[in-house]
């Protein structure tokens, strides 16, 4: 899920599978910043962090712990270990970049709104399939899936327009623009003759 919001916003993202590889990779590595979810098996992120601070290269490193439990116990244990900040799960993609801005020299650049255009675009020249997918995965705020979708329709020379709007939209992690889309594809689809109500030819 943190892949998802980050690397499409141009962040390189590398993943752990527990403590210790944690330690082994940032002590290689030296990030920018470490994530660290504090519930991982073989070493967890409380003494992860405890190790990572007695390392050169990482004795600076902003760490953020990213983790289930939310008391103020919790945020102060975290911190007492050498994290800098305290992210409770689920992450919030506010909270999470306004945690990044404040821990990293980063300018954030938003992205126009987009109302205008997403009028010109119509999601209901998707076929149906598409259109449940697309739905689905905006609903889920699946950014990378979206813009995997949007790829395997320019691929496929469907819908080439909708394909580079969605692709725009998901570079700029523009959600609400992506609600407003799939919404017009929505309407369409409960739009027209009432359930039930049939049209039959005349007999000849």
């Amino acid at each position: 899920m943190l892949r998802g919001l980050l690397a499409p916003l141009g962040f390189e993202v590398r993943e752990a599978e527990d403590g210790a590889d944690t330690i082994a990779q940032a002590t290689a590595l030296a990030p920018d910043l470490i994530l660290m979810d504090l519930r991982m098996p073989v070493v967890d992120g409380l003494a992860a962090t405890r190790a990572l601070r007695r390392q050169p290269a990482c004795s600076i490193t902003p760490i953020v712990a990213v983790t289930a439990a939310a008391f103020d116990a919790d945020r102060d244990a975290a911190l007492e270990a050498g994290c800098n900040a305290h992210l409770p799960k689920p992450v919030s993609r506010d909270a999470l970049l306004n945690t990044l801005a404040e821990l990293l020299p980063l300018t954030w650049t938003r992205a126009e709104p987009r109302a205008a255009e997403d009028s010109t675009v119509d999601v209901g020249t998707l076929p149906p399939a598409r259109l449940a997918e697309l739905a689905g995965l905006v609903r889920a705020g699946n950014i990378t899936g979206i813009g995997a979708l949007a790829q395997a329709l320019a691929r496929d020379g469907c819908c080439p327009a909708l394909a580079r709007h969605l692709s725009s939209l998901a570079d700029a992690f523009d959600i609400a623009g992506l609600r407003r889309l799939i919404a017009t594809g929505d309407s369409a689809c409960t739009t027209g003759p009432d359930a039930g109500t049939s049209a039959t030819e005349p007999e000849q």
